[in-house]
């Protein structure tokens, strides 16, 4: 029901969350973010509860294979599940459990992860990561967005659209002056057109959507 993206920059090591779903209000439910760990997004079926723990096993000292092996181990629902995870040294991790709904996927590229499950076709992670890595020229929020947009194109989540989040992680905040875009649109019939809208407003500056 889902399809997003996670990205990082090696240069100012930042971390990008992006969503779009046929859900109410899905950036509300599905980004958990750790300063100190990195970000998880536990979709198909939703369980940020698992995410939290997951990032909770790490912050013990358990390694990334140990502690998405006890959340896994723990939930009688794993394989409905669907995890992508970037951690803070720009490393990821996907899992995709045996009884998401097709189309599901998840893949791993150079700077970025992807997935998907209830994907109106099977394509549509692989053309994800190739726009976020072709467009390397653009600023991370703009080239999360690309992504989405492009899924979306190829028909995105198969029962239809009604929200999306784009986020960026900013590692230095709150000690920079930087503002980091955290943008939602939680219930419309074309969240990605309201989303394209907000970004470019809130480039500008101009806090009004038109």
């Amino acid at each position: 029901m889902t399809f997003s993206i996670i990205s990082y920059d090696r240069n100012t090591k930042q971390i990008g969350s992006a969503i779009a779903s046929k859900w109410l209000a899905v950036g509300a439910f599905i980004p958990v973010y750790r300063k100190n760990i990195g970000v998880v997004h536990a979709q198909s079926l939703i369980s940020r509860k698992n995410a939290e723990n997951y990032l909770n096993l790490r912050e013990q000292g358990q390694s990334p294979e140990d502690a998405i092996n006890q959340v896994l181990q723990c939930d009688e629902q794993r394989d409905h599940r669907q995890y992508l995870i970037c951690h803070k040294d720009g490393s990821f991790y996907a899992y995709s459990g045996d009884k998401c709904r097709n189309h599901f996927r998840t893949i791993i590229g150079d700077n970025c992860i992807a997935g998907g499950n209830l994907l109106a076709s099977d394509n549509i992670i692989d053309e994800m990561i190739k726009t976020y890595e072709d467009n390397a020229n653009l600023q991370m929020a703009e080239r999360l967005l690309l992504a989405l947009e492009k899924a979306q194109e190829l028909g995105g989540d198969s029962r239809g659209q009604e929200s999306a989040s784009i986020r960026i992680y900013n590692p230095d905040y709150p000690n920079t002056t930087e503002h980091s875009v955290d943008l939602r649109v939680d219930n419309h019939d074309t969240p990605l057109i309201e989303m394209r809208k907000l970004l470019n407003a809130f480039r500008s500056g101009d806090r009004t959507v038109k």
